[in-house]
């Protein structure tokens, strides 16, 4: 079996590159001191308490160091520091997906739904834990579900999450809504595909975050992150609006983080050209659906995801 330790020769290589670079660094703290003669002869005659303070230095670093070297820069300019999250009581780490699934099987439109599968698998998957970058389990429903085109189930998921707000959400995309606008990105509907496969065609369990793992991060810069993380995918306006139904609490501020939807794609001239990707804002008490370009990156924005329990979780 092929493994990808680290040679004994790739060791020695990294470690004289390491340490020349290292004692460069030191060298030229060193030199800064300047006249401090009492302190560099200071830091000379105690060089081995010196040198064991830097590599603990090292070594709490190391690791940090070693993840962001690992994950991929593809559009890494397109990510800056948010301080945006969660202040409106959205609780991210409840266990509550029975809640979840009366709540979703208490709309009319939903109410066919068979919850005998969807009940058991949350009772296995709460026992288990999350993994990295999820937040906690939630209930979503077959983006299928009311027939094979997409846009007339998003079309539904509009009137059910405007009627649990109470008409306050305004859909900025009014009827430009069909597939020469809106689709899936192809890594979506695969993932999609192999938990309808798994779950049944109606309701599946798996876990997600809301927004803040990619806050700041354009929405292709959030693709390109995709990967690094166990089963992640983007989620789109209908899995949103389902996990909003759920968790009403998320987005009822103006300083809430709003979401990107990375699991579909726009084409506002429906041209063939598919560039954008829809966005869930707030705004004075309402819901605002709209879109953006995917190379924009907002500290006001997060990209929504799912991770599917399926593989080495």
């Amino acid at each position: 079996m092929m493994t990808n330790r680290i040679t004994s020769g790739q060791i020695d290589q990294f470690t004289e590159s390491a340490a020349r670079k290292a004692v460069v660094e030191v060298i030229a703290a060193i030199n800064q001191l300047g006249s401090s003669k009492n302190a560099v002869q200071g830091i000379t005659a105690g060089h081995a308490r010196f040198a064991t303070e830097v590599s603990a230095t090292v070594a709490a670093n190391s690791v940090a160091v070693v993840h962001h070297s690992h994950m991929p820069q593809d559009f890494s300019d397109e990510e800056i520091q948010s301080s945006y999250g969660y202040i409106c009581g959205y609780q991210s780490s409840l266990k509550d997906l029975a809640r979840q699934i009366d709540l979703i099987r208490s709309q009319p439109e939903y109410s066919r739904i068979n919850p005998d599968r969807a009940w058991k698998l949350a009772q296995e998957y709460d026992k288990i834990g999350l993994v990295d970058g999820a937040e906690k389990w939630f209930a979503s429903v077959n983006p299928t579900f009311f027939g094979p085109n997409y846009d007339q189930n998003v079309k539904v998921a509009i009137e059910i999450l405007s009627r649990s707000v109470g008409g306050r959400l305004m859909n900025y995309l009014g009827d430009n809504l069909g597939p020469e606008y809106l689709r899936q990105v192809a890594s979506t509907v695969d993932m999609e595909s192999r938990l309808s496969e798994i779950q049944g065609p109606e309701l599946w369990i798996e876990m997600g975050q809301f927004g803040k793992l990619h806050a700041g991060q354009s929405i292709r810069r959030a693709h390109v992150l995709f990967p690094s993380r166990t089963n992640e995918y983007g989620s789109g306006i209908f899995k949103a609006f389902t996990w909003l139904l759920t968790h009403d609490t998320r987005l009822k501020n103006f300083d809430d983080l709003w979401l990107y939807c990375p699991g579909d794609e726009y084409s506002p001239d429906a041209d063939g050209v598919f560039e954008g990707a829809p966005v869930i804002g707030f705004g004075d008490g309402d819901i605002g659906l709209y879109t953006c370009w995917f190379d924009g990156a907002d500290e006001r924005y997060g990209s929504v995801s799912a991770f599917a329990p399926f593989g080495p979780v």
